[in-house]
């Protein structure tokens, strides 16, 4: 099952209804999606940013999957509060959160 109804079902919302409009909005995710990687990857034909996308969306699906109860944790105060830092939600996920990376740039 996709991850999108399962959230719908595990906070009591899915209705038919909904998990159509939802899967319509992750049409748009992926448009967005495929511009970040344009945006960040400049120089590939443009069909290979659909291929690229396609081709490592499963393994992203599994590790969703993997964290569901840790991205369970954190939504909830993230949609009550709109807005968590990296140390409240890696705290909420019970995952570390690292210290930033000096940028390359």
């Amino acid at each position: 099952m996709s991850w999108r109804p399962r959230w719908l079902r595990n906070s009591g919302l899915f209705t038919p209804a909904r998990a159509w409009a939802v899967e319509r909005g992750a049409v748009d995710d992926t448009g967005k999606a495929i511009g970040v990687l344009r945006q960040h990857s400049p120089g590939i034909p443009d069909d290979g940013y659909r291929q690229w996308f396609w081709q490592y969306r499963p393994a992203a699906e599994a590790l969703l999957v993997a964290h569901w109860e840790c991205v369970l944790n954190v939504a909830g105060p993230l949609g009550s509060r709109g807005h968590l830092n990296g140390d409240e939600a890696a705290a909420l996920a019970g995952l570390p959160n690292p210290p930033e990376l000096a940028s390359e740039l």
